[in-house]
């Protein structure tokens, strides 16, 4: 009988690890806002990024506002206007930490004036109710309409979620704030003449673009001599935490 319920007991203990293990991200961010940063301010931030591989190479493109930078195609999902009274109530102000212009209108940079009310805002998030939904708008911003890409043969692309990135609230040093970043990454699915295209370009040298291989995005650029996006990490297969700064 003592045995029976040792080894109950025993069992229950390794499902529960297995439990926290699982959700360990959660619980994480749960400690955090709840306690660590409850009547703090921290900065969301929440994007979404385009995988296009050829081969063993990512394409990367020249970000707008930091102009020597590499980065993946994407952007910050935007809100509607049914989103505003919702907003306000999370204590969502206005990102104060980036150049308010036509690009930025209502994207979804926001900073929450007390970290207790993230999840709140990450469930509003998540109903995906009056926000963006589709990503396909700064693709056709970044590579359609600056004609990197044929309009006529991209003008329709199929895209998979590949997986959402978000790995707590974090200072950070630039801007000193804590901040919570997070990604959904979305992979192009090319067909076999995109596929061509983009082989042809990755032949024709241009600053508005990078063909780029994974140990140059891990390295930030050192391998490859580009200045590479802190957040471009995020597009690698199987990447959870961002790599080390050698």
């Amino acid at each position: 009988m003592i045995v029976r319920e040792i080894a109950a007991g025993i069992g229950y203990a390794v499902r529960l690890a297995r439990w926290i293990r699982a959700h360990w991200g959660e619980i994480k961010l749960l400690v955090q806002s709840y306690l660590w940063y409850r009547n703090r301010r921290v900065r969301v931030s929440m994007a979404y990024l385009f995988r296009i591989k050829v081969g063993d190479e990512y394409m990367l493109i020249r970000g707008n506002r930091i102009p020597d930078q590499y980065q993946p195609v994407g952007g910050v999902y935007k809100y509607f206007a049914g989103a505003k009274s919702v907003l306000d109530s999370f204590g969502a102000v206005g990102d104060v930490f980036v150049r308010h212009d036509e690009d930025s209108k209502d994207d979804l940079r926001r900073v929450l004036q007390r970290g207790v009310k993230l999840h709140a805002f990450l469930r509003w998030f998540h109903s995906g109710q009056n926000r963006e939904c589709d990503p396909r708008r700064e693709f056709h911003d970044e590579v359609i309409a600056t004609g990197i890409l044929d309009a006529d043969l991209f003008s329709r692309v199929d895209t998979q979620w590949v997986r959402s990135v978000g790995i707590g609230i974090r200072y950070s040093p630039e801007l000193e704030i804590p901040e919570y970043l997070f990604a959904d990454v979305f992979e192009i699915l090319l067909s076999d003449e995109q596929e061509a295209a983009l082989r042809a370009l990755r032949d024709v040298r241009s600053d508005q673009y990078r063909f780029v291989d994974e140990q140059c995005i891990r390295s930030y650029g050192q391998t490859c001599g580009l200045r590479i996006g802190s957040h471009t990490w995020k597009i690698l297969e199987g990447a959870v935490e961002p790599p080390r700064r050698s």
